[in-house]
């Protein structure tokens, strides 16, 4: 018998299929995290220097780092998630 959270895995099959879900979220969660990182990346502060600037620029300026900041706070719960499936990736194969 196999517990994971509120789930009981009794049978192999049964427990096969719960391990193919998992992997597959696995990667489903490893594709967005690349995803959402490549989109960070590409938001870090561009070099907008320069003796006259806008109140447009400083703006613009404002909400890419706010942007920066969501993406980054993404993800560390996309890192969080993946860190739970691990987690029941590795109790349903050691209950094997």
């Amino acid at each position: 018998m196999i517990q994971t959270g509120s789930i009981v895995l009794v049978d192999p099959a049964r427990r096969e299929r719960r391990l193919a879900e998992l992997r597959h979220r696995r990667m489903l969660l490893r594709e967005l995290r690349d995803d959402v990182d490549f989109a960070w990346r590409g938001l870090l502060p561009a070099d907008l220097g320069g003796s006259w600037r806008s109140a447009a620029q400083r703006g613009y300026s404002e909400r890419r780092r706010e942007l920066v900041d969501e993406l980054r706070r993404a993800c560390r719960d996309l890192d969080d998630a993946l860190t739970a499936v691990e987690a029941a990736i590795a109790a349903v194969t050691a209950s094997a």
